[in-house]
C-alpha cells in the first residue's frame, strides 16, 4: 500500500461518524420530541438551498445548527405551521439572493429550487391534512430526501459528503418512526 491509499481500517469508527450522528439525532428528535417531522422535511431542503447560495459545501453544517431552534420551536409551542412559514420566507430570501449572485445558472444548484418546492409542498400538505394522510406524505418526503442526500453524496455536490450522509441517515430514521406513528393511527401494530 502506498502513501496515497486511504486505509482507514484502524479508524473505521471515525469514518462512520456522520451516520452515527444521524442515528443519534434521528432517535433524539423522533423519540424525544415526537413531532416536528414536517419541519424536518422542509428544513433539509432549505439547508441545500442555503449551501448553494453561499457556494460552500461545508456551510450545510452551520445551516443545520442554525435550523435546530427553528424546527424545535414548532412542536414545543405547538405552532409548527409558523416554523414552516418562516422557512418558506427564508427560501424566498435565499432564492432572491441566489438570483442576484447567479447561483441558479448551473444544473446542480438550480435543482435545489425544485427540491425546496417539492419538499416544501410535502411538508405543508403533511401538516395541513388529516394526520394519517399527512403522516404518509411526511414519510414520503423523508424517504425521498434521503434519496436526494444519497445522490448528492455520490456526486459530491452542493453539500459536503459528511453532511449528505448525516442527513440521509437522519431522514431514514425519522421516516421509519413516522411510518410507525402512522401505522398506530391506522391501528396497525
Amino acid at each position: 500500500m502506498n502513501s496515497t491509499d486511504t486505509d482507514t481500517s484502524n479508524h473505521a469508527g471515525i469514518r462512520w461518524w456522520p451516520s452515527a450522528l444521524g442515528i443519534a439525532f434521528g432517535l433524539g428528535v423522533g423519540l424525544g420530541v415526537g413531532a416536528g417531522f414536517a419541519s424536518v422535511v422542509m428544513v433539509c431542503a432549505l439547508i441545500y438551498v442555503f449551501a448553494a447560495v453561499v457556494g460552500s459545501q461545508g456551510i450545510a453544517w452551520l445551516g443545520y445548527g442554525l435550523s435546530v431552534p427553528l424546527v424545535a420551536v414548532g412542536p414545543i409551542l405547538d405552532i409548527e405551521w409558523l416554523s414552516l412559514t418562516i422557512m418558506a420566507g427564508l427560501a424566498v430570501v435565499l432564492f432572491v439572493l441566489g438570483l442576484a449572485k447567479g447561483t441558479w445558472r448551473s444544473l446542480s444548484t438550480s435543482l435545489q429550487l425544485w427540491g425546496i418546492l417539492a419538499f416544501g409542498a410535502l411538508a405543508f400538505a403533511g401538516l395541513l391534512l388529516d394526520p394519517r394522510i399527512g403522516g404518509i406524505l411526511v414519510a414520503i418526503g423523508l424517504f425521498a430526501h434521503a434519496a436526494w442526500d444519497v445522490v448528492h453524496h455520490r456526486r459530491n455536490a452542493v453539500v459536503s459528503r459528511s453532511y449528505a450522509e448525516f442527513c440521509a441517515i437522519l431522514d431514514l430514521v425519522l421516516g421509519v418512526l413516522v411510518v410507525a406513528i402512522v401505522a398506530s393511527l391506522f391501528g396497525i401494530g
